[in-house]
Order: structure tokens, then sequence, then C-alpha cells
């Protein structure tokens, strides 16, 4: 078992190492949805996924243990601070003894699927004492736990846990894993993609832009939102043929023309809920996942000037969009951090518009 797994990267890798089957279980189906479509670009049959908080025993286990866990539990990201100096700013000095709750949570619960004989990883990035040695030695008077003072995984012997470092053969599928394990705050990172990227030409000669596209926010910049940190995104296009008509769209840049739309998503605790603004105007949403899939979103958006393609065929216009995260508005300490962390970049990259005629 993948605990925690998304966004997939982990449970991709053991896949490839090791001829086994691997069940990929997380609480957010949003993310677990990357899992399950990461499996599907590597061509993996043997996997699953399941949608459950990992505490919850009863809602995932069907009392079949697993022969191994790794357990990549929650923790306060502070052994990654250099590559991430925004930890500084988001993390509070309660937070470990916070996560360190949950991640005492998971392994009661863990544990308990874990097949006599069996396995478990525990992986954290943080070199606080209570997410790491705090955590072995509540463990060890709770289960209990021999031999703590050793480092290397968990086995489960009848009803209780040991912490060793023997290596088996069949363990080097787990030891390959900790490089891996040790950047997961980038490897964790989301992105944007387009879902929608179609243009019309109109009777005017005009441009008529509609998009949309799917965000999925890295967890630093979560926290830094919730935490009041805006985020500024910016819509663009560019036009690539005609010639004459990409010639003159491309001069009217350097000349100053502003061919952008950008939008800015900030959270209001009070109301506990998320905002879009647009220029002057702004919308409210109950959730994140609304709010983004408000951002980049526009419909009819007139572009070009006036007969700029008349008589252009669709099937010779070619144009692209893009959605990006602007750094550059973000506050000074975040944008040195964007600068070392690729968690910082959300870029959709230029998607080709699907252009039609004028109907």
């Amino acid at each position: 078992m993948d605990a925690c797994a998304a966004p997939g990267g982990k449970t991709g890798h053991i896949l490839e190492l090791a001829d086994c089957r691997v069940t990929a279980l997380d609480i957010d189906a949003g993310r677990l949805k990357r899992v399950e479509d990461n499996i599907a670009r590597l061509g993996f049959q043997t996997a699953s996924a399941a949608c459950a908080d990992a505490r919850d025993l009863a809602a995932w286990y069907d009392g079949k243990p697993f022969d191994a866990i790794l357990a990549d539990v929650p923790c306060t990201a502070s052994g990654v601070a250099r590559r991430n100096p925004d930890v500084k700013w988001l993390r509070r000095p309660t937070d470990a003894l916070k996560t360190a709750r949950q991640q005492e949570a998971l392994l009661d619960a863990l544990w308990q699927a874990l097949k006599q004989g069996g396995r478990m990883l525990l992986a954290t990035c943080s070199v606080f004492v209570e997410e790491n040695d705090g955590q072995l030695q509540n463990s060890s008077t709770a289960m209990p736990m021999p031999n703590r003072s050793n480092r290397g995984c968990f086995y489960r012997t009848n009803t209780k846990m040991a912490f060793i470092t023997r290596l088996f053969k069949s363990i080097k599928q787990w030891l390959v894993l900790l490089p891996i394990l040790s950047v997961l705050p980038d490897a964790a990172a989301e992105g944007i993609a387009a879902t929608r990227a179609e243009a019309r030409i109109t009777d005017g000669g005009r441009l008529s832009i509609s998009s949309r596209f799917q965000t999925e926010l890295p967890d630093q910049l979560q926290q830094a939102l919730r935490r009041g940190v805006p985020l500024n995104f910016t819509l663009s296009w560019q036009l690539s043929a005609p010639t004459i008509a990409s010639y003159r769209f491309k001069l009217g840049q350097l000349i100053g023309d502003d061919d952008n739309i950008d939008y800015k998503l900030s959270f209001h605790p009070l109301t506990n809920r998320y905002r879009v603004t647009v220029g002057a105007f702004s919308t409210d949403y109950d959730t994140l996942d609304a709010a983004l899939r408000a951002t980049g979103a526009v419909a009819n958006w007139k572009v070009l000037n006036k007969g700029a393609l008349s008589g252009a065929e669709a099937g010779e216009t070619k144009a692209e969009i893009r959605l990006t995260l602007s750094t550059s508005k973000l506050p000074k300490p975040f944008q040195i951090n964007a600068l070392t962390s690729q968690n910082w970049h959300l870029d959709s990259g230029w998607k080709p518009l699907n252009i039609i005629g004028n109907k």
C-alpha cells in the first residue's frame, strides 16, 4: 500500500521496481484522480486507487493485510526549508505538534492493516523530533516497538511492531525510494491544464476566444493563499498565422498593446470564501476548486482589431493561449522562494486554439 499517495509518483516508482500489486490511498479525491491518471499513463495494470482517510480503517480496509506499507505521512516540511524558504512564513510553532498527532493516528490505523512479518516505511521531510523520533517513542509505548534506537523500517510480529535496519533483498525496492521521498514537496507540485481552448472568427474579422483551465495548487500555495497571500494569474494569447496579421499583432505588443486578462485569487477568512477578481469585478466561491475553475475562464473574449482576419480561413489561422501564475506580483519573500522551488511555477504552456469560422 502507498498511503497518502497523491499525486502518484511514488506509486508509479514502486510498480516499476517490483512485481506486485499496489493500492494507492489518499483522502483527496481530486488529487487521487492524478494518481489514477499517472497509473494509466504508465500502463500499469496491477494498481488500484481508493479515496478515504487512512485514519478511518473501516472506510477502506477489507480485512486483507498488506505485505508492505509506505506511510508518507503529513509533516511540516521543515527539512526542505533551504529549497522552500517560505516555510518560515507559512509555519507556526504549534504546527509540528499538530502534524505529529495526525501521524500518530495514521500509524495507529495503518499498522493494523500490516501482515505479520510485513514491513512499513515511515517517510517524512521534517527535522523536528515530534515528527520523527518522538513518533517512534510514542509508537513503541502504544504498540510496543522494541529496538527503537535503530533506524530503518517497521515490521509487524504478531501483535507488536519493531524498528529495524537489517536489509533483506525483498526490501530493496523500498530503499530506492528514499531519494524521492527527500524531495516530496517538489515532486508533489501540480500544474495547469487547458480543458477548453477554442476561438471563432467573427463577422468583423476579429477573434473571439473561449477558454477554461484545470488548475491544481501545490500544498505550499494553498497554505499561502489561506494565510493571506493573493495569487495572480495571467491569461495571454498569441497569433501565429496568417503571416501579415501575426506580424501586426507582434508589432502591437512591442508598442504596448495589452492582450492579457489578469485574475486575482484571494481567500477571505471572515467569510471563509475564495474570491476571483478580474479588473473591477469580483466573484466569491465556497470552495477552492470552484475558484480555480473560474481562474482563466473566459467566453467570447474579442481580440485583434476589426478586419484583422477579414477573408482569413479558419484552417489558415493559428493562435495559442496560455495561463500562468505571475510570481512577480507575489510578496518579496515569496518571490525569492519562487526562484528556487518549482512548486511556485505554474504554467499551462502555449496551447493551440481550435479555431472555427463564423457560423
